[in-house]
């Protein structure tokens, strides 16, 4: 359950402070205000606010989320899910910063998920794809063409998204059913894997020969450069 109003005026950085059993996160996700995680108790002594953390948000997918507040209320309309995993060591946005964030959220009227994505380098943008996998031991089972045809490219390979699937059967509507019949009659699961949200960037560089390091080999290759472009006008 989403809260709107969110906390910072406590000193989180005092050395007396008990770290608490549940924290307040900012989803990387176009959703209003933040989000109360239940910390597992052998995550209680390291988690900070402002560290990111893996946490899953509805019934499947896992983002990455900012912790902005720690306390010990638990929600009461329902069961808080466990924080999943704590990516950063070490926080990656200060006190000061997240006070900014939720100025920025109430001054421009919008959500704290979409000023974080703003402020984030895309390396932090994290979130999960569905993966599916065919299990190894399959029982006798009656397949139409396209139930068959999927399971048989398991044979090639491990596992597939649903963006594969789709290409693979002609239409997103075909892939999700055929997926959804597979999963009923226990042929193929589905789990989560993280990506970055973001591509590297690669550049090809040029460099030197250390023979020509010394100038008078640096000279003698100029030299022959500038007969050769002669030659060639």
């Amino acid at each position: 359950m989403g809260i709107e109003r969110l906390e910072y005026d406590k000193d989180e950085t005092s050395e007396q402070e008990v770290f608490a059993h549940f924290v307040e996160v900012i989803v990387s996700l176009h959703v209003p205000g933040s989000f109360t995680y239940r910390v597992p108790s052998q995550l209680v002594e390291e988690i900070k606010i402002g560290q990111q953390v893996l946490v899953q948000f509805g019934r499947r997918k896992v983002y990455a989320a900012v912790v902005c507040a720690k306390h010990h209320k638990a929600p009461e309309t329902h069961t808080a899910k466990y924080i999943l995993e704590i990516l950063q060591p070490e926080p990656i946005v200060t006190h000061l910063q997240l006070k900014l964030w939720d100025w920025i959220s109430k001054y421009y009227m919008c959500y704290h998920g979409d000023v974080m994505n703003a402020a984030l380098p895309g390396g932090f943008r994290l979130s999960s794809e569905t993966m599916i996998t065919r299990f190894e031991a399959l029982p006798t089972l009656e397949l139409n063409t396209r139930e068959h045809l999927l399971l048989s490219t398991f044979d090639t390979r491990s596992q597939l998204s649903m963006d594969d699937i789709s290409e693979m059967l002609g239409s997103n509507s075909a892939a999700y059913n055929t997926v959804n019949q597979l999963i009923a009659k226990k042929a193929i699961a589905l789990h989560e894997v993280v990506k970055e949200k973001v591509n590297p960037r690669y550049e090809t560089y040029i460099m030197l020969n250390p023979f020509y390091e010394e100038e008078k080999e640096m000279s003698q290759l100029f030299n022959g450069l500038e007969q050769r472009a002669k030659v060639q006008t």
